[in-house]
């Protein structure tokens, strides 16, 4: 393994180190790599902003190809310094796979939230898995508010749990090609963003 010589870099807490990775997901903003393909390093950006070192906004997540000038020359990496390179993506990849698990008990949560707005409707109803991930889709693209209002609606004018649940997805379609209607209109520049 090899590894380049690089500029004096200013010295980071690891905290401060995760605090970056986590904000920028675990990936390198430049190529999308992350553990544990590559050890992530951290960019710092003086020019961003005024906060200086210890601000956040100056430092960015990347991966040691991204981050090295292509000028400097490669040197063989010590076992030693390969040992702690290898610990570090290590950390790294478990600090990810943390992450991962979280934002998984959060959308599990928020799917949840909405069943209990269908039950409270229909008592025994419970969502299919096949139903939950459809629901997961929507409040990935229209928040949980908007989601669980949009079963509120669905179970107040349908007698029938699985009507209730076609319903309730023909709302959120809606919704869904209102909301790309509008960026593309946006886009277009057909209307004035600060009409509203």
């Amino acid at each position: 393994m090899e590894i380049a010589m690089t500029k004096k870099r200013i010295s980071l807490s690891k905290k401060m180190r995760f605090d970056v990775f986590k904000r920028d997901g675990f990936k390198c903003v430049y190529c999308g790599r992350q553990p544990p393909h590559v050890t992530l390093e951290v960019d710092y950006l003086a020019v961003n902003d005024p906060g200086g070192p210890d601000s956040i906004d100056n430092y960015a997540t990347s991966c040691p190809y991204c981050n090295q000038p292509s000028s400097l020359q490669l040197i063989p990496l010590s076992l030693e310094l390969h040992t702690a390179s290898l610990e570090e993506r290590e950390d790294q990849y478990v600090a990810l796979q943390r992450q991962v698990h979280e934002i998984e008990r959060r959308v599990e949560r928020s799917i949840y939230e909405v069943e209990l707005v269908f039950q409270s409707y229909f008592s025994d109803g419970e969502f299919t898995a096949k139903f939950k991930n459809t629901v997961k889709m929507f409040i990935a693209r229209l928040g949980l508010a908007q989601v669980k209002n949009a079963m509120e609606i669905s179970c107040d004018k349908i007698i029938s749990p699985s009507l209730a649940e076609q319903y309730f997805c023909g709302i959120c379609w809606k919704k869904v090609r209102d909301i790309e209607h509008h960026q593309n209109t946006r886009k277009l520049g057909l209307i004035d963003p600060f009409s509203h």
